[in-house]
């Protein structure tokens, strides 16, 4: 675990590095074939600065005709956020990736540019628009302060009951959750906590896992629903992201919650619980700082398993003593 940790704390500073520069987004050795972007995280700092996680998203070959039959690569991407356009445009990539078309901050916005958006605690919705491809790509961005706090949750098989059946029962009108999952987190909600949702996805897959986070799991049960908030799937083209999420989807989670955690000054402590069901899942948070009494690892069955000392027990357990296992913030 610790010579893992070095290992990936290196990459992380590298990648915070090169996440600046379009370099990045070329690393990637296939092109994307759909359309899908992540969700962004910006956090205004003690000296009044704004910083944020990265602006990801791609443009698929396949997407429209005009993304077919036409070269994507150079071609201009304007960004909205709560109807206002962003000053700086985005250049898509021979990869169909895309950065802002400027020589530093190619990934975000400066502080100055964050305040022309009037953005209000909480979600802001925002929107990728390609004219010439007639592309357009919705996702959000969430404000937090210093202050908040929050869960981190995986997707498939930590709220779907297992890594597959989130990908097809849904699409056939069955249930795929985990029983009580949406309860508990309806009510981590609740006490003030915002939920994280970070998923070996595609990104690609962001439209679908969209869906079925915040419409399908509505009022279910009844009463309960998953609450809004951000989603990050992994930026790769979905043929290597499908890879990885096989051989070692740890490593961009890892990342990920790395670039998350930076911008607050408290460090891990500001996630109150991590919820996954594979052992990668488990390293991920233990490795980035959480406290291995905030994780657990979910089976198909719907055991919780506390990574600290093996405890045992359910989300409707949790659910039940929600007051004492996330007091209100």
């Amino acid at each position: 675990m610790e010579w893992l940790s070095f290992l990936l704390l290196i990459q992380f500073t590298i990648s915070v590095t090169n996440s600046k520069k379009c370099d990045l987004a070329e690393e990637f050795t296939t092109e994307s074939l759909a359309n899908g972007a992540n969700d962004v995280i910006v956090v205004q700092q003690s000296d009044g600065s704004y910083k944020s996680t990265p602006f990801s998203v791609q443009i698929g070959k396949f997407a429209t005709w005009q993304t077919f039959f036409k070269s994507r690569q150079g071609r201009l991407v304007d960004i909205e956020i709560n109807g206002v356009q962003a000053p700086v445009k985005m250049a898509i990539l021979d990869s169909g990736a895309a950065c802002f078309t400027r020589q530093n901050n190619q990934f975000d916005f400066s502080s100055e540019e964050f305040l022309t958006f009037n953005l209000r605690p909480g979600r802001n919705m925002g929107m990728y628009r390609a004219p010439s491809l007639g592309v357009e790509i919705p996702f959000d961005v969430y404000l937090y302060s210093q202050t908040d706090q929050f869960v981190v949750t995986d997707v498939d098989g930590t709220i779907t009951s297992s890594n597959t059946k989130g990908h097809v029962l849904p699409r056939i009108g069955f249930n795929a959750d985990h029983d009580s999952v949406v309860e508990l987190l309806d009510k981590v909600d609740k006490t003030n906590r915002h939920v994280i949702y970070l998923t070996a996805r595609p990104m690609a897959m962001d439209t679908d896992t969209r869906e079925y986070l915040f419409e399908t799991l509505q009022y279910s049960e009844g009463q309960y629903s998953l609450p809004y908030g951000p989603l990050f799937l992994n930026p790769k083209p979905t043929s290597e992201a499908l890879v990885e999420a096989v051989t070692g989807p740890q490593v961009q989670k890892i990342l990920t919650l790395r670039y998350i955690i930076s911008l607050f000054e408290s460090g891990p402590s500001v996630v109150n619980g991590a919820y996954g069901n594979t052992p990668n899942d488990r390293e991920a948070y233990i490795v980035t700082g959480i406290d291995p009494g905030k994780v657990f690892t979910v089976n198909e069955a719907g055991t919780l398993t506390r990574a600290s000392d093996g405890a045992e027990t359910s989300y409707q357990g949790q659910s039940d003593i929600i007051t004492e296992l996330y007091p209100s913030v």
